[in-house]
């Protein structure tokens, strides 16, 4: 799904048809989550440069080099 910015406005069309409201989401602190906040169960922590998320970005990587053809 493309969105056109990262506001919550935007965001809510993914959280509303992809992430069930049962879910712990971990995000980064990004403003566009807080109205999120009211009604998913968001958790928000400082991304430090990304290595909160290592494991996070690992996977992506590997889905990205799945996608391309490129196995690592």
């Amino acid at each position: 799904m493309k969105i056109d910015d990262y506001s919550s406005r935007s965001l809510r069309g993914i959280f509303d048809k992809h992430i069930s409201h049962d879910a712990k989401v971990l995000t980064d602190k990004w403003s566009g989550y807080k109205p999120l906040q009211k009604e998913f169960n968001i958790v928000d922590k400082y991304s430090d440069k990304g290595n909160i998320m290592k494991q996070f970005h690992n996977i992506v990587h590997q889905i990205k080099a799945w996608l391309r053809s490129v196995y690592s």
